[in-house]
C-alpha cells in the first residue's frame, strides 16, 4: 500500500510485490549510513542486491561559500568503491 498526500488529502494505492522492492532498494541506494528492514534475512538479501555494502559515499555536499549569510551547498554525487 502508498499513501500520497496532495493539499491535505491521502490517497491510499495498492502496488504490486515489485514495485515494493523497487522502492526498497531505490532506498537503499540511496542511504548513506543506515539500512532499515523487517528482519535479518531480508536485510542481507536487499544488501546484495543492491550491492551497497561495496561502496562508501562521500559526502553529497560541499560547502561553495555564502550570499547574503545563506549557504551555497553544491551536489556531489561520486559514489566511490570502499578502500
Amino acid at each position: 500500500m502508498v499513501i500520497q498526500g496532495d493539499d491535505g488529502e491521502d490517497r491510499y494505492v495498492r502496488i504490486q510485490k515489485d514495485g515494493v522492492r523497487t522502492i526498497n532498494e531505490n532506498v537503499a541506494k540511496n542511504s548513506d549510513r543506515f539500512i532499515i528492514a523487517r528482519d535479518q534475512p531480508y536485510l542481507e538479501r536487499l544488501v546484495k542486491h543492491t550491492k551497497v555494502d561495496q561502496y562508501r559515499w562521500t559526502s553529497r555536499f560541499e560547502f561553495r561559500g555564502e550570499i547574503d549569510e545563506d549557504l551555497l551547498l553544491h551536489a556531489k554525487r561520486a559514489r566511490p568503491g570502499v578502500q
